[in-house]
């Protein structure tokens, strides 16, 4: 009778064993899955980090400003000019849009 409880206690040992190595290969099947994707939605940021780069450019901006026909303004919202004179003097920093009294206008 000893040897039968010392069979059924082993048995339950050893299935709890299996269940926990189950739920052990889940946890790294599901990391795996989780870091896969987070290297995809790295790549993608890095793709959009370089793209909003290349659209911040102090030339595309100064393109942009041409086809909307829009002045190029420095921070304290005095017209410098076009477009072609603030790339040059490379010195000014440059904000796009409008101002209450263009919108006037």
């Amino acid at each position: 009778m000893r040897i039968a409880f010392a069979i059924v206690g082993l048995t339950a040992v050893a299935l709890g064993l299996v269940a926990c190595r189950h739920e052990e290969i889940a946890a790294q099947h599901q990391i795996h899955r989780l870091q896969s994707r987070l290297l995809s939605q790295r790549s993608t940021l890095w793709d959009l980090d370089v793209r909003l780069g290349d659209l911040t450019a102090i030339d595309a901006v100064a393109a942009r400003a041409q086809d909307f026909d829009l002045r190029m303004l420095r921070p304290d919202l005095q017209p410098v000019g076009p477009a072609e004179e603030v790339l040059a003097d490379r010195s000014v920093p440059i904000a796009t849009g409008a101002t209450a009294m263009d919108l006037r206008r």
